[in-house]
């Protein structure tokens, strides 16, 4: 499995993020995984470490689809509108508890996403993930 050097999970669910944490550290998926649970703060912080510390960009992000404030859809378009090398480098993969098929769609036509995963988090996820890098 290749490793990857900085992942965010975008989730306001403790529970989940555990989840998260705890496998992609087993798996060794991530040797970073950085837990942002408002994804209007996570755009603010892509554009931030652009600027700042492109490096540090994550190269996978895990988002949820239902967040307070700003849910993930909100999120996509927000990302759409951020500058061409960000879109580039960082990979977004839905990871979400929905099951509706007009989710599953609407992920499908949206160039930016990588996939559309159902919650928990598995290995498989992480080596279909790695393996497509």
């Amino acid at each position: 499995m290749n490793t990857i050097n900085n992942v965010w999970v975008i989730d306001d669910n403790s529970v989940s993020n555990l989840i998260c944490k705890a496998l992609i550290k087993k798996e060794k998926f991530a040797e970073n995984v950085s837990f942002e649970t408002s994804a209007e703060r996570a755009i603010d912080d892509l554009v931030q470490l652009a600027r700042e510390r492109p490096e540090a960009l994550p190269e996978v992000i895990f988002l949820d689809l239902n967040l307070p404030l700003m849910n993930g859809w909100e999120f996509m378009r927000e990302f759409l509108q951020l500058p061409q090398d960000i879109q580039q480098k960082v990979k977004v993969y839905i990871l979400s508890s929905s099951l509706s098929s007009s989710d599953r769609e609407k992920a499908e036509e949206n160039e930016a996403l990588s996939g559309f995963y159902t919650k928990p988090l598995s290995s498989h996820i992480l080596q279909e993930i790695s393996f497509a890098s």
